[in-house]
């Protein structure tokens, strides 16, 4: 009799295991995934809690951040920032997504990922401009603003989720550097006196 009621508690725990667990409020991820980046969506079908679904997400995200920027001719002029914008909208859309649905640690995650994607796009249109034509980097500057004031809102969600959740810093090295840098990056001169 204890046997068959083992057998039947290992059935049912395996059957409530099929599948990984399910994050409330987040997106599925796109139908249409890089090849290259198809791996990364799975998660271990034995996932009892958010994380590994969450880490899926965001590692997709970078990974079609990446295909889509590298399949973009950056050129330094508008017709180049638009395609670079189209190239990552579907991975700041999973980012987004992560925002919305995580925790504060995976947050923190998803908002480095989409000061990640703003930094590199500003880089590879500043980059297209040979280094000695001053003229053509004076005209790239103000077209790239948009960006720029992205990426500095996005290091002050981070170092808003830091002041509320001080505990974060401390949860591992990798996002100590992200929260230390969005700390410094978002001090203003009166805070800098104040300490």
């Amino acid at each position: 009799m204890q046997r068959h009621l083992f057998a039947a508690v290992i059935l049912s725990a395996s059957v409530a295991s099929a599948a990984p667990v399910a994050v409330a409020g987040l997106d599925p991820l796109p139908r249409h995934i890089p090849a290259t980046c198809a791996a990364l969506a799975k998660v271990p079908d034995s996932a009892l809690i958010p994380g590994p679904t969450l880490a899926a997400h965001v590692s997709v995200a970078n990974c079609m951040a990446e295909v889509g920027m590298n399949a973009v001719a950056q050129t330094g002029d508008d017709a180049s920032i638009a395609k670079l914008d189209q190239a990552v909208a579907a991975s700041n859309d999973i980012l987004d997504s992560v925002i919305r649905a995580g925790d504060p640690y995976w947050k923190v995650v998803a908002e480095n990922a989409k000061l990640d994607n703003y930094e590199s796009m500003i880089v590879r249109e500043r980059v297209s401009i040979p280094g000695a034509d001053f003229a053509a980097h004076a005209a790239l500057e103000p077209k790239l603003a948009r960006w720029q004031e992205d990426a500095k809102q996005t290091l002050a969600q981070i170092a808003e989720l830091a002041h509320a959740y001080p505990a974060l810093a401390q949860r591992d090295p990798v996002i100590s550097n992200v929260i230390a840098r969005a700390m410094e990056q978002t001090r203003t001169p009166q805070m800098a006196t104040r300490r």
